[in-house]
């Protein structure tokens, strides 16, 4: 069984780019949408009429909870898999294709796709000093000792999930690389496909001051929280001071 968990936040499903593209590719795939929204919305009517597996707390419960609570609602076996997304994730019928391929093999305990924005490769890439996310320009430069990835188009074996599961104590950024850590140390199976997934990069969009500062706090805390975890505090000082200079104007503006 393949079953495909997008996380929604504070949007309406049918904006949600993921969750159309699995409407149209789904074929056997058996969707779960975790509601982390604190609005009102009409998403458990939608998910009902489609047949999706629909939870909510009615709280923004961050992704690393959300994740985990899925999880343990999943039966965890060498048979099942489950596909991670974020809500703004754009799949192609070939991703999909050829991760049926590999999930029917039951090779792999980890399936990543090549994840593009409009300008890089988001992932996978390479960690380097425990913190340093480094993305590559070609497949080829990855280094499968330090490979990371990202959440969104991850495919993972549920049995994986008896073994570690998700850092509670990290709210939404690093949540995915934290997990990569485990991959890496617990030496597991990945597998990267040739397959090619579009990824809504927020440091690419235009965002207002207000929205700029409220998700800078949330990646501050994250980013200090990994860099403390993995004994490397310096890196945070010294990397969260570059993005506020190079950030300057917006933390300026009102």
């Amino acid at each position: 069984m393949l079953y495909a968990l997008v996380v929604i936040y504070n949007k309406n499903c049918e904006e949600s780019q993921s969750i159309q593209s699995l409407i149209k590719y789904k074929s056997n795939i058996k969707i779960i949408v975790f509601d982390n929204s604190s609005i009102i919305n009409n998403n458990k009517t939608f998910c009902l009429k489609h047949n999706f597996i629909y939870y909510s707390l009615n709280k923004n419960m961050g992704l690393s909870k959300a994740y985990n609570y899925v999880i343990d609602k999943v039966e965890k076996n060498d048979s099942n898999y489950l596909m991670i997304l974020d809500d703004d994730t754009v799949l192609t019928k070939e991703y999909i294709e050829e991760t049926y391929k590999y999930v029917v093999k039951k090779e792999y305990d980890i399936i990543l796709p090549i994840v593009k924005t409009n300008k890089i490769i988001l992932s996978p890439s390479n960690i380097m000093h425990k913190c340093r996310v480094v993305k590559i320009n070609n497949i080829d430069d990855i280094n499968i000792k330090k490979i990371t990835a990202i959440n969104s188009g991850m495919v993972v074996k549920t049995s994986v999930y008896k073994i570690f599961k998700y850092n509670e104590s990290l709210f939404l950024d690093y949540v995915d690389h934290d997990f990569m850590k485990k991959v890496r140390i617990n030496n597991l199976y990945i597998k990267i496909l040739k397959s090619e997934i579009f990824q809504n990069f927020s440091r690419e969009e235009k965002v207002t001051s207000k929205n700029f500062k409220f998700r800078f706090n949330i990646y501050r805390k994250d980013f200090k929280k990994y860099c403390k975890e993995n004994r490397n505090i310096l890196f945070y000082y010294l990397s969260i001071t570059k993005y506020i200079i190079v950030n300057l104007d917006k933390f300026l503006k009102r």
